[in-house]
């Protein structure tokens, strides 16, 4: 039978690197303490706690539809009531708090929020239960970073793009569209948010309907834009049942990008565990530890697959601190006779250097790089 973590009394968890201290009116998170760097993560002058849960009702007929007219002025937002705590200890893994609430057409919202000892992460697992409505409405979770002078940067398919700078004319400001993660930095330190299971995301505030041309980025707020159905395509007209949206935060002391993929990438792809039997005779050495692996923590593997000819192998890479960069592949667990660049079909190759079963392969600055093993 599996063993249940013994309970443990108060609103705060602790980690070998956080603190982490919570609201008892909407059980949302009211600070962060990084012991590392000092630093509090969560703005004290926010109107809303970091997870803490929005349902924001009306809307209907004004401009936060794609047709409505007038500017949006009948929002109604509605938080979390009823709240519970139960915290956990995890041993030496770290500090579990379950907080159990409902909510405007939210009968039931679990928030399990995790402080883990042995990694700088915090993970966060919202299970809701969702009222049917066909009423214009939306549901956000409250993330309010500290951040003095905010940059927002966040990826996109094998991107990563800064959003106080290098949105196009025309582009949505009211919503971005996250791939893995968005990295918020100030002068002070640096924030990276994970949101594997909601792409939608606001940052300065909650959509209303703006539609904005210039987005002055005077705060570090994300709101993870988790459901809506304003518009007319692609959604359902009405949204309900069980949903689930998972978020994960680390920080440092400045930004690195390269550190924050890693770090979304992670999150959006943890490492998969079977057991197995024991084996005495079994020897674990550097070599069988992985299929390969790149020494330049820039260069992102993003994908490993057969070659369409079942000759090779495929590894494709990605560079996500926009520097050019000689990337090199160990492949010790394999046994390669040669190594070659390719285009994304496979076409094109050019020959690459093999040196003691390291593969060196140039990649430009935020660039892919495909490479075939044989």
């Amino acid at each position: 039978m599996p063993t249940i973590p013994p309970t443990a009394e108060g609103r705060t968890l602790n980690s070998r690197a956080y603190r982490v201290t919570f609201d008892a009116a909407t059980g949302g998170i009211s600070s962060i303490f990084d012991k590392q760097t000092k630093r509090e993560l969560v703005d004290p002058k926010a109107p809303y706690k970091l997870n803490q849960y929005l349902y924001v009702a009306g809307g209907k007929g004004t401009s936060i539809e794609y047709d409505g007219t007038k500017l949006t002025d009948n929002l109604t937002i509605a938080t979390s009531r009823n709240v519970t705590f139960r915290k956990l200890t995890l041993g030496k893994l770290g500090e579990m708090m379950i907080v159990e609430s409902s909510a405007a057409m939210t009968p039931k919202l679990t928030s399990t929020i995790i402080a883990w000892n042995d990694i700088k992460r915090i993970d966060i697992d919202n299970r809701l239960t969702k009222t049917l409505t066909y009423d214009k409405e939306a549901g956000y979770f409250a993330f309010p970073f500290a951040a003095d002078k905010p940059t927002f940067r966040y990826e996109i398919p094998d991107g990563i793009v800064n959003a106080n700078t290098e949105m196009l004319p025309g582009a949505c400001l009211d919503w971005f569209t996250v791939q893995h993660f968005v990295e918020v930095a100030g002068t002070n330190g640096a924030v990276t948010w994970s949101t594997p299971d909601a792409p939608l995301a606001c940052f300065q505030d909650i959509n209303r309907g703006k539609w904005q041309t210039t987005l002055p980025m005077v705060n570090g707020h994300i709101y993870g834009y988790v459901f809506n159905n304003y518009w007319w395509t692609n959604y359902r007209a009405g949204q309900d049942g069980d949903l689930r949206f998972r978020f994960a935060i680390t920080s440092r002391s400045a930004s690195d990008l390269a550190a924050s993929a890693r770090f979304g990438a992670n999150v959006a792809s943890p490492m998969l565990t079977a057991i197995s039997g024991p084996n005495p005779n079994g020897v674990f050495t550097a070599r069988n530890a992985g299929l390969l692996s790149v020494a330049e923590t820039n260069a992102q593997v993003i994908g490993v697959r057969q070659s369409a000819d079942g000759k090779g192998t495929i590894v494709r890479l990605w560079e996500s601190s926009g520097l050019n960069t000689t990337a090199h592949i160990n492949v010790k667990a394999l046994s390669i006779a040669k190594a070659s660049a390719c285009n994304l079909v496979e076409d094109g190759t050019v020959p690459l250097v093999v040196n003691n079963s390291v593969v060196a392969v140039p990649l430009r600055a935020r660039g892919l790089a495909t490479v075939r093993l044989e």
